[in-house]
């Protein structure tokens, strides 16, 4: 079952959700919209599109599983932020500028602990994202390299995806000085969204379709499978995969691009074959943005 949320008729960009009790979604607008109620029937019922970043194009966001804190973040490098994001009436304030390059990416695990990403290769992380005023810091975690996505499974494990189809990884995020490991390629092509789990659990996508997983992301070296392709297609011809949400170990869901929106699932992602494609959810559009904070809803 699908159904429009944004009436705006902006893309929709990211999506995020606090448990059961509240799912926001972002579009290129500057929008916002959001559930109370994400586990009825039909999807819930959802708010109409309320601008938040005015003249901005927010381009992700992530909410903190206990609640009490989501963050969006813009193409400008600015951040707008909720403190009761599941009240009826939730308060969202633009808290200006944390980077002066787009922002590509947020992870928040905690309400103690955020991780945004950029095109310059940079980390930035606030230990007191819910503090009145709120402390940035840039880590230069893959320099050079465009950075497109980050998942934080806790606060001592974040991975971040490259354009160069390389990860990086820190088992301190939460640090003063956090350290993230040389970026290594895992694909040859450009990764576009990866989810960490405290399974533990990476999986990463790319642009031609195929995921590669590894099940020991905390160690020095993880190892990761080949990449795979999971939508049934060739490497040469296979659709962008746009986003990712796993949880736990034992359930992942992909979406992607090529004008008949498929979503795709595995119960044992780190294995390999383990993908089949679980049901065409949008018959003319792409699949922009998943995510599943229990294993019961995604």
């Amino acid at each position: 079952h699908h159904l429009q949320i944004d009436t705006c008729e902006r893309e929709t960009t990211s999506l995020a959700c606090a448990g059961s009790s509240v799912c926001v979604a972002v579009d290129r607008g500057g929008n916002l919209i959001r559930t109370l109620d994400p586990t009825a029937a039909g999807g819930g019922t959802w708010s109409a599109p309320e601008t938040v970043d005015l003249g901005g194009s927010l381009r992700a966001v992530s909410c903190a599983p206990e609640g009490g804190l989501c963050i969006a973040v813009d193409e400008d490098g600015n951040i707008v932020r909720s403190l009761d994001p599941a009240a009826a009436t939730a308060t969202w304030e633009e808290l200006g500028s944390i980077d002066d390059e787009p922002l590509r990416g947020i992870s928040c695990p905690s309400t103690s602990l955020c991780v945004a990403v950029d095109p310059a290769g940079e980390v930035i992380t606030s230990t007191n994202p819910t503090a009145e005023t709120t402390n940035w810091t840039k880590t230069p975690a893959d320099h050079g390299r465009q950075l497109w996505g980050v998942s934080c499974a806790t606060i001592s494990l974040c991975a971040a995806v490259d354009e160069e189809g390389r990860v990086t990884i820190s088992t301190d995020p939460a640090a003063a000085t956090p350290t993230w490991s040389a970026a290594v390629n895992i694909d040859s092509n450009p990764l576009r969204s990866i989810s960490c789990t405290s399974a533990p659990l990476c999986v990463a996508t790319d642009t031609k379709g195929q995921v590669t997983a590894t099940s020991d992301p905390q160690e020095a070296s993880p190892t990761w499978t080949a990449p795979e392709v999971i939508n049934g297609r060739p490497p040469q011809s296979g659709r962008q995969i746009n986003t990712v949400a796993c949880v736990g170990a034992a359930l992942c869901l992909t979406g992607g691009q090529g004008g008949a929106a498929q979503v795709e699932k595995s119960l044992k992602p780190a294995e390999a074959g383990s993908w089949s494609t679980e049901q065409l959810v949008d018959g003319f559009n792409s699949v922009r943005a998943v995510d599943c904070p229990t294993s019961s809803l995604c």
